[in-house]
């Protein structure tokens, strides 16, 4: 019933399956106070999305923001060995192109 549930979500089975822990950590991000205003890198579908194929991805090509947030402020890159480049990021992303084909 609802109480199984609740405790469910609550416990270390729900919280530790990594695509629950990269939403959590990138919502924290994007929701802290900065000192220009809220910081819009992205809405809710991206974070879906990013924190679903991030563990499993060998490259992601996110916009400037979003970058700046999973690969800069969380550091998410290098703890899932998943190269991360922003879309302006051009020469990286060819350069890592040609050596997945090489």
């Amino acid at each position: 019933g609802l109480e199984g549930l609740i405790s469910f979500y609550e416990s270390d089975l729900f919280t530790d399956v990594p695509a629950i822990k990269i939403k959590r950590e990138i919502w924290n991000a994007i929701s802290a106070d900065y000192p220009d205003g809220l910081r819009r890198a992205t809405g809710p579908l991206d974070v879906n999305i990013i924190s679903a194929v991030l563990p499993y991805a060998d490259m992601l090509i996110l916009g400037r923001e979003m970058t700046d947030v999973v690969r800069g402020v969380l550091g998410l890159d290098a703890r899932f060995d998943t190269e991360i480049y922003g879309m302006d990021e051009e020469d990286q992303i060819i350069a890592a192109f040609r050596e997945l084909i090489l």
